[in-house]
């Protein structure tokens, strides 16, 4: 097995990432933070909760590969090319928060203690891929933009329901951030569960392989050909 993908592999992968609209809605996702800053508000609390759930929602789209079927044939592991595709959706992901950070600095906008921004932008992002790569096993045929949809959905909802019921996570809480991380383990559990190659799960036993195959020789026998 390779480590890292050949470069025409890595060609098809840039070229896929070009069709996916990962870099509009990193976009999008920061719209809100720049018309906030320019129309003057110094309360972007919203803007940057949007631009930091939205951005890492966007990395479902790492599933997203026309060509997976074929590539899964190719001695480079399905894990080696969709952490190239997650590196290449960071980009846009980093790029989304710059100019949130940027737009939030010249409103005079504390952006607040980073570990909560970073626990809620994790735990968005293992939730997106755990919905995009469940998609993508049932052969969705764009189960990153369906990703992107059920965890804004998820986490809207759960925004809704943490007013009620105080033991779930809420956004922009300090307090909240060891929550946030135990949904990020347990989505990123689920996620790798339902990312498995199927291929690197088949096993054979030489009982199976020798009920098979009659004359294949037994390795306790020393008069047997190695």
């Amino acid at each position: 097995m390779l480590s890292r993908p050949a470069p025409a592999i890595t060609a098809h992968l840039l070229r896929a990432m070009t069709r996916t609209p990962v870099a509009a809605i990193a976009m999008l996702a920061t719209a809100p933070a720049v018309y906030a800053w320019a129309r003057g508000h110094h309360d972007l609390s919203f803007p940057v909760t949007l631009a930091s759930t939205t951005g890492a929602a966007s990395l479902g789209f790492v599933v997203d590969d026309p060509a997976e079927a074929t590539l899964n044939a190719c001695p480079i592991p399905r894990a080696v090319r969709r952490w190239n595709r997650a590196g290449l959706i960071a980009i846009a992901i980093a790029a989304c928060w710059t100019i949130v950070a940027v737009s939030a600095h010249a409103a005079d906008y504390a952006l607040g203690p980073l570990r909560v921004r970073l626990a809620e932008t994790v735990a968005a992002a293992a939730i997106s891929v755990a919905f995009a790569a469940r998609a993508g096993r049932d052969g969705s045929d764009s189960p990153g933009l369906a990703a992107v949809t059920a965890t804004l959905l998820a986490l809207a909802v759960n925004s809704g329901l943490a007013l009620q019921f105080t033991w779930l996570p809420m956004i922009g809480n300090p307090q909240h951030t060891i929550r946030w991380l135990t949904v990020a383990a347990v989505a990123g559990t689920v996620a790798w569960w339902w990312s498995r190659d199927p291929a690197a799960r088949v096993t054979i036993s030489i009982d199976s392989l020798r009920r098979a195959v009659p004359s294949l020789p037994r390795q306790d026998n020393p008069e047997a050909s190695p």
